[in-house]
């Protein structure tokens, strides 16, 4: 497999040095001290369930639905949503979306791969959880293709501004079948984060390894 190229060590004290410099969400994903890691890792997520919700990845519902799922489960509903949960930083992109379900809708269609990867780091900050080793291969794995493609991207739009002709083609047609690549692994990742989310949200539902917490939701259900 390819990704057994990528190291799936957690990163070195100068690279979090490094990170720290950086922005929210980078922060905090190294700020997370899991006591334990997913019940599923991205792995084992692979199946049926992955199969289903893969080739819906990019146009966004499956992002809108975990990240909903988890505002119901973990926080106290929708009114709790923010742009990106407040881990890209304090300054939101759209007017007024504290609690707004088109602020969801479009965070979730436009960005929805960051938009799953927010809701997992959110999870796994609620629940003190560490991703599996081999999770952080994987990941490394998608975001390098994507730079790759990106690469390719910029190196084919060079050559058909410049020499053009059938060789602009072949560069164009090379350059977007890496991007093709690119995009299906990466969706095939999402569709892994959308089943190992919502595997977490559904022990937590059921209490289970969770310290006996009940979810808020179910709490002021409760007290109601």
């Amino acid at each position: 497999m390819v990704f057994c190229c990528f190291s799936k060590e957690e990163l070195t004290d100068a690279e979090k040095e490094k990170v720290m410099s950086g922005s929210s969400i980078h922060k905090s994903l190294i700020t997370v001290e899991g006591t334990r890691t997913f019940s599923k890792s991205l792995t084992s997520s692979t199946g049926g369930k992955c199969c289903l919700v893969t080739p819906f990845v990019l146009c966004g519902f499956p992002a809108c639905q975990t990240r909903k799922r988890y505002l119901e489960v973990m926080e106290g509903g929708m009114k709790d949503y923010s742009c990106c949960q407040g881990y890209c930083g304090n300054d939101c992109c759209i007017p007024k979306c504290q609690g707004s379900s088109f602020g969801l809708c479009l965070e979730g269609c436009l960005c929805p791969v960051l938009s799953l990867s927010i809701t997992r780091i959110a999870v796994m900050n609620r629940l003190s959880i560490s991703p599996d080793p081999v999770d952080f291969q994987i990941i490394r794995t998608s975001n390098c293709l994507q730079l790759m493609a990106a690469a390719c991207q910029c190196v084919a739009c060079i050559i058909s501004l410049t020499v053009g002709g059938e060789a602009g083609d072949i560069a164009r047609c090379t350059a977007w079948s890496c991007q093709g690549v690119a995009d299906c692994f990466t969706a095939s990742v999402g569709g892994c984060m959308c089943v190992q989310i919502n595997e977490e949200l559904s022990i937590f539902e059921r209490g289970g390894d969770t310290g006996g917490s009940v979810p808020v939701a179910k709490a002021e259900a409760m007290e109601r």
